[in-house]
């Protein structure tokens, strides 16, 4: 009987941990992307985010910023000009923070990739 009950206990000490554990929580986050350039340009901004992969083509037009709250991890923005003279630049904060800022050539596409986590 005391074997018994002393192979029990751990059993339900396991199982008791293991019923409270609960699945990593994913945080979304305050995304912001400003596109800037010779105002009232126009372009495209193609987002890619963990919760969003590969959206199609945004029409934009300069001076551009857009606010949501994608979920934690990997994120690339690519911006490209709707002319070939033009050079655009992004932007992207994070929580108010700026995270990765980059310019462009002009008539080139211009990426801003970052994983998208917590204040830096």
């Amino acid at each position: 009987m005391k074997r018994a009950l002393v192979l029990a206990v751990p059993a339900l000490t396991l199982i008791g941990l293991t019923a409270c554990s609960h699945p990593p929580e994913e945080t979304a986050y305050e995304v912001t992307l400003e596109v800037s350039g010779p105002a009232g340009e126009t372009g495209t901004v193609r987002k890619s985010t963990s919760d969003s992969q590969n959206q199609d083509p945004e029409p934009i037009s300069v001076p551009h910023h857009d606010k949501w709250a994608p979920m934690g991890g990997a994120a690339k923005f690519v911006v490209t000009p709707g002319s070939p003279g033009s050079a655009l630049t992004c932007k992207v904060l994070v929580e108010g923070e700026e995270r990765v800022t980059e310019a462009g050539k002009p008539g080139q596409p211009v990426t801003c990739a970052l994983t998208i986590d917590g204040p830096a």
